[in-house]
């Protein structure tokens, strides 16, 4: 795996991983203030409640699958890299 791969490879997961948070907060906080809404039901409150804590889950899933993807991805390209002569 050349050093352009590795960085494009590194670049895709870092922003997949960078719009699944902030998808994932967005809809956070959408559903989060329907939760809080007074006038709703409360049964609906309370699946508001859990889909919002259902994203917050997304968001450190995300952060977690781009740390590691990229961390996976520098270390398969030092095991490919030839070995350097002393």
């Amino acid at each position: 795996m050349n050093g352009v791969t590795l960085l494009l490879a590194a670049i895709a997961l870092f922003l997949l991983a960078a719009a699944g948070i902030m998808a994932s907060t967005i809809y956070m906080f959408r559903f989060a203030g329907m939760a809080m809404n007074g006038r709703r039901p409360v049964v609906q409150r309370r699946v508001r409640a859990a889909l919002a804590f259902g994203c917050f889950a997304g968001i450190l899933a995300s952060a977690a699958a781009g740390y590691v993807g990229i961390t996976t991805l520098m270390y398969h390209g030092m095991r490919a890299a030839p070995p350097v002569a002393p």
